[in-house]
């Protein structure tokens, strides 16, 4: 399996670059029975691994901590939650409740500038509408019969899709935020 370009041409110049991780059914659907798991195949994981080992840091919201799983991960793992004060599943994890432009200057600061954010619709509407978001890897799946269903192409306008390709019955996208 290929990966996608870690890092945009334009953020090779040590700036910093926060990407997310989604993965959204044929139907839009982005998660079922609760979490991403059963919308993701083999080729997708092995995908998504590989963008992680790009990254210095995960973010992720309490929804996200609570319904995936994350007891371990192979990067610094910061949870975004005003309600959560321990996360046991992960005793390792961050826990932060501060607004989004201070998150990433904070986890710039104290992890590196690579910052990917895996978490639902919601906080990725967040990161969006605060315009933090750099760019976005997208698997559109074939399953379907989800819930949380979103118009990928709608949801996200503001950006361009810079690569594409396909296996199997999955399309890979990388998303650019347009400038």
């Amino acid at each position: 399996v290929r990966v996608l370009f870690m890092i945009p041409l334009n953020r090779i110049d040590g700036r910093r670059w926060v990407h997310a991780n989604l993965v959204v059914g044929k139907d839009g659907s982005t998660i079922f029975n609760g979490n991403s798991q059963k919308l993701s195949s083999a080729v997708d994981r092995k995908r998504f691994h590989q963008i992680r080992e790009g990254a210095d840091v995960i973010v992720i919201g309490r929804n996200t901590a609570e319904n995936e799983p994350y007891s371990k991960t192979p990067k610094p793992l910061i949870i975004l939650s005003s309600t959560l004060e321990t996360f046991e599943k992960n005793p390792e994890a961050v826990i932060w409740n501060k607004p989004l432009k201070d998150v990433l200057a904070d986890a710039e600061m104290e992890f590196g500038s690579q910052i990917l954010l895996e978490a639902g619709t919601r906080l990725l509407k967040s990161f969006m509408e605060e315009d933090l978001l750099d760019g976005i890897y997208l698997t559109l799946s074939p399953v379907k019969g989800g819930e949380q269903r979103i118009v990928w192409q709608k949801f996200f306008k503001n950006f361009t899709i810079m690569e594409s390709f396909e296996h199997g019955e999955e399309t890979f996208l990388l998303l650019q935020r347009e400038a």
